[in-house]
């Protein structure tokens, strides 16, 4: 399965609510936790599939596991 225009539109608005209203050093934009984009990335995946590995999913991000 290939990304459709729902699922960018979708990450994109993840990241724009994420945002802590600073501009980074380079202004551009708003700087967000890597933390806060991951579970929220999780948390969209599961709802649009709910046989999605988010324990993979959190390993591949570099998380260690628990």
């Amino acid at each position: 399965m290939s990304l459709s225009k729902k699922h960018f539109e979708a990450i994109a608005l993840i990241c724009k609510r994420l945002g802590d209203g600073e501009r980074d050093w380079g202004g551009r934009g708003e700087l967000i936790e890597k933390d806060d984009l991951v579970d929220s990335l999780v948390e969209y995946f599961k709802f649009e599939n709910p046989l999605f590995d988010a324990d993979r999913f959190y390993k591949a991000c570099g998380y260690p596991n628990d």
